[in-house]
């Protein structure tokens, strides 16, 4: 099986093309591999590399689980999992940067803000019957 086989949204999911960063070509891979690998190894190998390769580019994991999902290949409820957990994580790597950048009065500017969108998506989401 190839990997369009095995996973049909790779086109959409691929972004803008070859000009993106580094970051984001490392992130869209470790995605897609997650992507490609799901069906053998299960959703949670999906979500936690969604989680994880977040931490380098923030749209590449939401967009191949996007695709995934508009390809039928993912429920609504695991769909919503990938996307919260993949902006927390985002969340997270933002507000760690915003430290080292401008100190802990602006991580905690940045912070508080990541933190009640964030925490508005959850809540959200909570109230919509995907959360348990």
């Amino acid at each position: 099986m190839t990997l369009q086989e095995a996973w049909p949204g790779l086109a959409v999911a691929a972004g803008s093309g070859p000009q993106r960063q580094p970051a984001g070509i490392r992130s869209f891979t470790l995605a897609a591999l997650a992507g490609a690998m799901a069906p053998a190894h299960g959703e949670p190998l999906l979500v936690a590399a969604g989680a994880l390769s977040v931490l380098a580019d923030a749209h590449a994991p939401v967009a191949s689980t996007g695709a995934l999902f508009a390809a039928g290949r993912l429920d609504d409820t695991t769909l919503v999992w990938c996307v919260l957990l993949a902006w927390s994580s985002n969340a997270a790597s933002r507000t760690i940067t915003a430290a080292v950048a401008g100190g802990p009065r602006y991580a905690g500017l940045i912070g508080a803000s990541l933190l009640a969108s964030t925490g508005l998506a959850w809540g959200l989401a909570a109230l919509a019957g995907h959360l348990p």
